[in-house]
């Protein structure tokens, strides 16, 4: 309490010294079951709130959520491909809601590692840049790369 006085930022870094230690294992969670994915989508709304509720300090933690975001995207995509491969998995009734729920998660991801650019900057756009620069032979990446940088300038373009 009494750093609230001194620091004026102090709450903005309690809470996101909180909320991430929360939320960014939830967002690592690995797993195609509908039950991880809505965990892991969760966790990224709240995410999404969190820096925007503690954006003075989210320039500091760039790094680190743009990467967990990133391995989300990563698996989520993995799992998407194999998802199509395999058609008879997660299939209730008539419907694969493996496939859906890793569709959601997927675009969810997008959103949120959107967001984290256009308010962390540039910590969290060295992780891009770093993927773009040793990744050229996963074009998968590389796509994901720009549509994060699209929907980052048109949040920022809204603002």
């Amino acid at each position: 309490l009494a750093q609230l006085t001194s620091f004026p930022k102090a709450a903005s870094v309690e809470l996101a010294r909180v909320g991430l230690s929360a939320l960014l294992p939830l967002v690592g969670w690995s797993g195609m079951r509908l039950e991880v994915r809505s965990a892991q989508v969760s966790a990224l709304v709240g995410l999404i709130s969190l820096m925007n509720g503690a954006h003075s300090i989210m320039p500091h933690h760039g790094k680190k959520i743009m990467t967990e975001i990133f391995l989300l995207l990563d698996r989520a995509d993995k799992d998407a491909a194999f998802l199509s491969n395999n058609k008879t998995a997660g299939i209730i009734d008539g419907k694969n809601h493996d496939e859906i729920s890793t569709d959601a998660t997927i675009k969810a991801a997008l959103y949120a590692a959107s967001v984290a650019l256009t308010i962390c900057g540039c910590s969290a756009e060295t992780v891009i840049e770093h993927i773009e620069s040793t990744q050229s032979s996963r074009k998968s990446l590389i796509n994901l790369c720009s549509k994060i940088r699209a929907t980052s300038e048109q949040l920022r373009g809204s603002i």
